[in-house]
């Protein structure tokens, strides 16, 4: 058994910081459990990369798979110089970790269904309701 600490002071905080009239509760739900589900995919990657003794590399590249709060990134031939690899190098780096993400994204779906064929149902509702409250949710 796991358990989750709760934060009961953060939680208010950002519930005092949300928009009352754009948002429904349900919405915001939606898109904090969203944000659970990733943030759980990504922990598990982080150990998995950690495991592997490659968490620079992980720690390089984790920017490339933040689809809530995308910022500029850094260019394949800046990410060569900072890992000393090549550019092909990066790009195979960068397709392996989103392609993992992916797949640990889904895993945690299929934990969240009792019916392995909702999967691609939930996936939809995922990217719904973070599309929904985007900029208006604090990760």
């Amino acid at each position: 058994m796991e358990f989750v600490s709760l934060d009961a002071g953060s939680a208010e905080e950002r519930y005092r910081l949300e928009p009352v009239d754009a948002l429904t509760p349900e919405k915001i739900f939606d898109a904090r459990w969203a944000m659970a589900l990733l943030g759980e995919a990504m922990n598990r990657l982080s150990r998995e990369y950690v495991a592997e003794g490659k968490t620079a590399t992980f720690e390089a590249l984790k920017m490339f798979l933040d689809p809530v709060n995308p910022k500029k990134l850094p260019s394949y031939e800046e990410m060569a110089d900072q890992l000393k690899v090549s550019v092909a190098a990066v790009k195979t780096l960068i397709h392996r970790l989103r392609k993992r993400y992916t797949a640990l994204v889904r895993e945690e779906i299929i934990r969240t269904v009792s019916d392995s064929a909702d999967v691609d149902a939930e996936i939809h509702e995922l990217c719904e309701a973070l599309i929904a409250t985007e900029g208006w949710i604090m990760p």
